[in-house]
């Protein structure tokens, strides 16, 4: 049931009940994902339970390590990664063309071209697209979230006839951007075996609280959402317990201020929610655009794509490169 058509319930309850369905579905998945993490590292499928150390293994369960100089497993990823992440070193891996019918010229088309290739240079796109690509082979997909992005900072420029330095602030990046989600925290529609058949997908991050103002200057939350969520965690001075003098808590703890985001994303609409970090089915959060929740990007598609290992018409997060060979290992 799409949220436009939902009458009198709150957002924040409509989120938190589509996010706890659709985390427990994909509860499982995360496991496997996480197994799977392991046995690259490890070079054995057994006894995974034993992985503790920084490379990976385990010294007091040498009997579960792969005997051979290079397991099987591990092999095969760096085999076929590398060459899939080569895709992305070609400048020339994407080109833009005018659509058909259409009044767009090649020159304008290059033009377009050439500020995607700055994009993509000026944001590291092409590390994030091979973290992705290597990401795909061991685990089967990797999820990207592709938006725009504004930054301000400290601009430097230099006089070159008098050689004299000056630092304002400004807008150091504006333009294109892509991430790649955390398969922990994206939340597909359980019933969706693509994100364009998904009827919605969920996202869960943790942003600190001076993140929340600078969006509340791109427009995409609203001040006054914004200021219950700072006026919640301001209430952080308390008598300690044991001097009873009077302690700021956020001096103690550096993520004092972390505020977790769930947001809701359908075609057409756009939800963000600080939801409590005790939140269960039935727990309210913040909405933070209550009153703007439509689509900003003009092709009103929710913006993620998705790269799978292999084609699945059955399944949203298909098989990797480990799962074909584990069993040889």
């Amino acid at each position: 049931m799409a949220l436009q058509i939902i009458k009198n319930i709150d957002p924040a309850q409509f989120v938190s009940d589509r996010w706890y369905i659709a985390a427990t579905d994909i509860n499982a998945d995360v496991q496997r994902w996480d197994s799977l993490q392991n046995q690259y590292r490890l070079g054995s499928v057994k006894n995974l339970n034993t992985l503790r150390d920084e490379r990976g293994r385990n010294h007091g369960s040498e009997q579960e390590i792969s005997r051979i100089s290079a397991s099987v497993i591990y092999n095969t990823v760096e085999t076929i990664a590398p060459r899939l992440m080569g895709l992305f070193n070609n400048d020339g891996w994407f080109s833009v063309t005018p659509r058909p019918r259409s009044n767009t010229t090649m020159d304008s088309a290059r033009a377009v071209q050439d500020k995607l290739r700055e994009h993509i240079d000026l944001d590291s796109m092409n590390t994030t697209l091979r973290k992705g690509a290597k990401q795909t082979v061991k685990i089967g997909s990797a999820v990207y979230f592709v938006g725009w992005d504004i930054r301000e900072g400290i601009i430097h420029t230099v006089d070159p006839q008098r050689l004299t330095k000056r630092s304002d602030e400004g807008i150091v990046f504006n333009g294109a951007t892509l991430k790649l989600w955390d398969y922990r925290d994206f939340y597909p529609d359980p019933k969706g075996y693509t994100i364009e058949e998904c009827e919605y997908v969920i996202t869960e991050s943790t942003v600190p609280l001076n993140a929340l103002e600078d969006r509340v200057k791109l427009g995409l939350y609203e001040a006054s959402a914004v200021k219950k969520v700072k006026d919640h965690l301001m209430r952080s001075v308390s008598n300690d317990t044991v001097t009873h003098n009077r302690v700021d808590y956020q001096e103690i703890d550096q993520h004092r201020n972390d505020v977790r985001i769930v947001s809701y994303w359908e075609d057409a609409r756009f939800i963000f929610v600080a939801m409590p970090w005790n939140a269960r089915s039935g727990a309210l959060g913040i909405v933070l655009n209550p009153k703007t929740q439509d689509n900003p990007f003009d092709h009103q598609k929710k913006p993620f794509i998705q790269m799978k290992y292999t084609p699945d018409e059955d399944r949203f997060f298909p098989a990797g490169a480990i799962e074909a060979v584990r069993d040889d290992q």
